[in-house]
């Protein structure tokens, strides 16, 4: 692929993957490009999928290449935001090259077969989802009491006004609703999971100040889904995170 973006642009596509893994595969097509990785323990995936519209030039035959987006990301974050930035892949490229007016970067590609990706775990239907604003403040102040009480956090989503967020470490317990703007559905039973909370803030810490509004579902399995729309770009970053067993 050959493409011409603003710097902060292409960092706001890129950055969001570096919440769970240094490298992921960047697929080209002729309507999009998506950047995918699962984590190294198998219990994450991320997946980032911008329009070409987003573009000011582009251009691209199908193809896959893995990509270092922790590299990437500490690079771009030396370019003006608003510089134009090319980025180029095989066959426009021997390399992954990035082209700012004060920097040119070449990397190596890696094999996308050596990096981990979706598995389909996370496509199964949903037992009940929410919406609410990426900075509410309950939604991380939840977040950040679990964190300090212990290593899990818990969902319940039994109400339509609010969902609550529990966690029970070896000497502390918390429990806070998380309410305004929630919007709630059940189309089945809702389950109540348990999630790594370090896990589950590093996603949302990548994506609260990018999008307005994140939703939240979890499917019959306990597979919780995060996914919001990015404000500057329009593109779309989903986090499936699969909750931990009952012998964690």
């Amino acid at each position: 692929m050959e493409g011409t973006i603003a710097a902060s642009g292409l960092r706001d596509v890129i950055a969001p993957a570096t919440a769970l893994v240094n490298e992921a595969v960047l697929t080209a097509s002729y309507e999009e490009m998506q950047l995918q990785a699962l984590s190294a323990d198998k219990n994450a995936v991320v997946t980032t999928t911008v329009a070409i519209d987003e573009f000011d030039a582009y251009s691209a035959e199908t193809s896959a290449i893995g990509v270092r987006v922790d590299a990437l990301d500490a690079y771009l974050k030396l370019v003006d935001p608003a510089s134009p930035v090319q980025i180029r892949t095989p066959p426009h490229s021997d390399s992954i090259r990035v082209i700012a007016p004060d920097l040119v970067v070449n990397s190596d590609g890696i094999d996308g077969k050596n990096i981990r990706q979706q598995t389909g775990w996370t496509d199964r239907q949903d037992s009940f989802r929410f919406s609410c604003r990426s900075n509410a403040r309950s939604l991380r102040r939840s977040l950040e009491a679990a964190d300090l009480c212990g290593p899990s956090i818990t969902i319940n989503a039994d109400r339509d006004d609010s969902v609550e967020f529990t966690a029970t470490g070896e000497a502390d317990d918390m429990r806070c609703r998380v309410t305004g703007d929630v919007i709630t559905e059940h189309p089945e039973p809702p389950v109540k999971p348990t999630y790594p909370v370090e896990k589950l803030r590093e996603m949302h810490q990548s994506l609260y100040t990018r999008t307005d509004f994140l939703t939240f579902e979890v499917n019959i399995e306990g597979v919780l889904t995060m996914s919001g729309k990015h404000v500057e770009t329009s593109a779309i970053t989903r986090f499936a995170l699969a909750p931990l067993s009952s012998d964690s």
